[in-house]
């Protein structure tokens, strides 16, 4: 009951406010006395305490109470789940889409500043920066006047191709990073993170460590008379370190939360090992261009025991002599203080005391510097916020109100004396059949509120569950005395029957989608209508759906499968909904499956699986970037590439359409809609889309003008002239059935447009049987030697391409 208090302010009286009328036993009393007068009027007036009939309704009442009172407990008791055992486990029952915040708003990198955050997180990094790479690598030239790509520059008719999407990465590493081996090790570690996290349509062409340029500061300082040396040098020369090398601060949740930041906020980007990063800070932290005294100076006389600084000049390995002010730093290094003992032993640092200058223990500095770094090293772990726990109350326990009636009524556990007469006990049985739908229908309620927690949080599509999938949920009342006596069937039987009458297969089917499409649409992603996809035109009718299992229709749609295991996986396919796939690792018949296919194939309703052979539905994705040449081929020539061009052997007027040119060339490989640009010619220099096409002519949008020469070249119109960046193919088989469907291949086509990312041009291309065997045979041989960065990957790159339609080798 609720305890706050409401005051008039007129009156100043204070009134309890009613408790919801499920918990006022009186009021629901009441109502149902109303009820039998306004049913039963006539035949029944005796509303007294002693009739039969009023102590059932208010055995009811009771009993509704104590069910009302259970739906007030609090949602995280509801969907509280019970104590593991040794054959439950939580770790195996998800809570989805119950998730964590650190799983549910964090995401894969996505801007320049995520992927250094990620780069951030690796230990042995203190700095990171991506730089677009403008120009590829070897360089590539489009030469206009013959519609290739080459690798020479010819002045006049050449120009350079600009690649989108390729970034060479820098590294600053701390000064754990001292050796060649742990410099190895820490390439091999940002090369692996960088590829794992790879967004589709990018790559990273290059990762260097920075060397360390290493600084040196000529200090003359005065101190005061009372101070220890030894602890002021390491004071020193861990303030001077700072400067010259700073790091990132990293902060725990409960400082992030402090601050009052957004929750989604904090967790914004991608999940971090050591603490969070701020966003502001991080944009700020940017390499040094120039060392500058004055603030070195500001630095020293901040720290207790410094009066004054007497002589303070700056020097670096990369530049000669020393500098009073500023220090001009080099690029292409990274800073770093020259050793502590160093500096010590060649007197660089000098400490006077009234003139006089005054002798350093080196080994006793570097040693309190040791100790101060380890005290300040602060080691902050990324936190989570956990769901809030609940307590299980074991909500389906439930107590037949048959033994709230006295006990003369027969139906207790008591029962009728022996001596009662047959007709006396056969009373009892009705009384107490009649009693059972109470029960039945007060325990079923309780049954339904103890799987809001099964509603709420569905079984996995994997989990055995699946199979008896429920939306309503019954109960065996086992409490009822003497039930067998009363059921004429086993125990079993009658709760099979139970379940049978509450939720039928198409009730539950029905309910099951409407579910789950709620619980999706809860996180804002909406599944399609499986009824658009079950049509068969052949038979004009929609096959079955059969709950937990797989129709074996060759047109199915959409099943709770698929439902849940979005549901389940939705963290994974929402933060990685733009990922590749890692191809420095392999990635046929493998888990390597790129995170935006992953996603394709869950809205799709297909199982995201890179096979030998396509059999049935399934498709490729091909980044057009990860196709470009990375180095010369062994033979380089100065045209490589070609954008599908050819001779057009002469120009014809067509026969069957007016207002149309046909143009004869020869196994031109064009397909209707294709856009071409048409040259050296006179009627005919121009951009054209292909209206109609056989093996040996195509026909073009133009009334037939006679010329001279009658002939011409065509070339493909690749964008930008450029067959690389931001452009993704799909490829897919033409003959499973629902991927011949309008309906299907207008839901592909659709999810495509939403999923890719808006930056990326898709080719859709349709393969038949023989084609996608020859496709696959070239890409699962390109993905091996990909891994491997062997030398043939670029000529099986370059058939790729072909295959493609992007163009042909020279």
């Amino acid at each position: 009951m609720r305890t706050d208090q409401t005051v008039t302010p007129d009156a100043g009286v204070t009134h309890l406010p009613s408790p919801p009328i499920g918990r006022d036993y009186a009021a629901l009393r009441q109502e149902g006395l109303e009820h039998i007068q306004r049913l039963a009027g006539q035949q029944w007036t005796d509303h007294n305490l002693h009739d039969p009939g009023i102590t059932l309704l208010e055995c009811l009442c009771y009993a509704l109470t104590d069910v009302s009172y259970r739906l007030s407990f609090s949602m995280e008791d509801l969907l509280a789940l019970p104590p593991p055992s040794e054959h439950h486990d939580h770790k195996k029952r998800q809570r989805a889409p119950l998730f964590t915040a650190r799983d549910i708003l964090s995401c894969q990198p996505l801007t320049v500043n995520d992927y250094r955050q990620l780069l951030l997180d690796i230990p042995g990094v203190r700095n990171a920066w991506l730089t677009k790479k403008p120009f590829s690598s070897p360089p590539m030239y489009y030469d206009k006047a013959s519609h290739q790509l080459r690798f020479t520059h010819n002045e006049g008719t050449a120009s350079p191709v600009s690649l989108i999407g390729v970034y060479d990465v820098a590294i600053a590493p701390d000064d754990t990073v001292t050796d060649g081996q742990k410099e190895h090790a820490l390439i091999e570690k940002i090369n692996a993170t960088l590829h794992q996290h790879r967004n589709i349509a990018e790559d990273f062409a290059s990762s260097v460590l920075l060397p360390f340029e290493e600084i040196t500061v000529k200090l003359r300082i005065g101190v005061a008379e009372n101070i220890s040396l030894e602890p002021l040098m390491a004071q020193i020369y861990a303030a001077l370190s700072r400067a010259i090398a700073p790091t990132l601060t990293r902060y725990s949740l409960t400082e992030q939360r402090q601050e009052n930041r957004p929750v989604e906020s904090i967790f914004e980007g991608p999940k971090l090992t050591h603490g969070f990063i701020d966003d502001a800070e991080l944009a700020s932290f940017n390499r040094k261009t120039t060392l500058r005294s004055s603030d070195f100076i500001q630095i020293l006389l901040d720290i207790p025991g410094i009066e004054s600084v007497k002589k303070i000049e700056l020097g670096s390995t990369r530049a000669s002599g020393l500098h009073p002010w500023v220090l001009t730093l080099d690029p292409d290094y990274t800073p770093k203080l020259k050793p502590l003992f160093s500096l010590l032993e060649k007197e660089e640092i000098q400490f006077e005391r009234q003139g006089i200058v005054c002798h350093i223990d080196a080994e006793a500095a570097l040693k309190r510097f040791y100790a101060l770094r380890a005290d300040n090293k602060k080691v902050t772990l990324s936190e989570d916020m956990p769901l809030p726990q609940g307590r299980d109350r074991h909500l389906s326990d439930y107590t037949s109100l048959q033994h709230d009636l006295p006990p003369h009524y027969g139906v207790g556990h008591a029962g009728l004396p022996e001596s009662a007469s047959p007709i006396r006990h056969i009373q009892a049985k009705q009384l107490k059949a009649y009693l059972l739908f109470f029960d039945q229908w007060l325990a079923n309620y309780l049954a339904q509120l103890d799987h809001i927690k099964t509603l709420f949080c569905p079984p996995s599509s994997e989990d055995d569950a699946l199979r008896s999938f429920q939306t309503y949920f019954t109960q065996w009342v086992s409490d009822v005395p003497q039930l067998e006596s009363v059921l004429n069937q086993s125990p079993t039987e009658y709760q099979q029957r139970l379940q049978d009458a509450a939720e039928q297969l198409e009730t539950k089917t029905r309910r099951g989608n409407a579910l789950l499409s709620h619980l999706l649409a809860r996180l804002g992603q909406p599944f399609v209508d499986s009824s658009l996809l079950l049509y068969d035109k052949q038979t004009h009718r929609k096959p079955v759906i059969r709950l937990g299992e797989k129709s074996q229709e060759s047109h199915r749609g959409f099943h709770l499968e698929d439902k849940l295991a979005f549901l389940h996986a939705y963290p994974t396919l929402s933060a990685a909904r733009g990922g590749a796939f890692d191809y420095t690792q392999a990635s046929w018949e493998t888990s390597n499956i790129s995170g935006l296919k992953r996603r394709l194939c869950a809205l799709l309703g297909i199982k995201a699986v890179t096979t030998t052979e396509i059999q049935e539905e399934g498709f490729h994705l091909v980044e057009h970037l990860l196709l470009r040449p990375r180095s010369l081929p062994q033979t380089p020539t100065t045209a490589y590439w070609q954008f599908l061009g050819s001779p057009i052997a002469r120009f014809s007027p067509s026969p069957s359409y007016e207002g149309r040119t046909v143009c004869h060339a020869q196994s031109h490989g064009l397909q209707k809609e294709d856009d071409i640009t048409i040259s050296n010619t006179a009627n005919y220099n121009g951009h054209y889309q292909i209206k109609w096409v056989n093996q040996h002519a195509f026909h073009i949008e133009k009334r037939f003008v006679e010329e001279k020469m009658n002939q011409g070249h065509w070339t493909l119109n690749i964008v930008g002239h450029d067959p690389y960046s931001l452009q993704l193919s799909v490829v897919l088989p033409d003959w499973p059935v629902r991927f011949q469907e309008n309906n299907f291949k207008k839901l592909l086509y659709d999810t495509l447009i939403s999923e890719v990312p808006a930056h990326v041009m898709i080719y859709v291309h349709w393969f038949d049987r023989n084609k996608m065997k020859a496709f696959e045979a070239v890409y699962q041989s390109w993905l091996a030697q990909k891994s491997k960065e062997t030398p043939v990957a670029w000529e099986k790159a370059l058939k790729l391409l072909e295959l493609l339609r992007m163009g042909k080798a020279i």
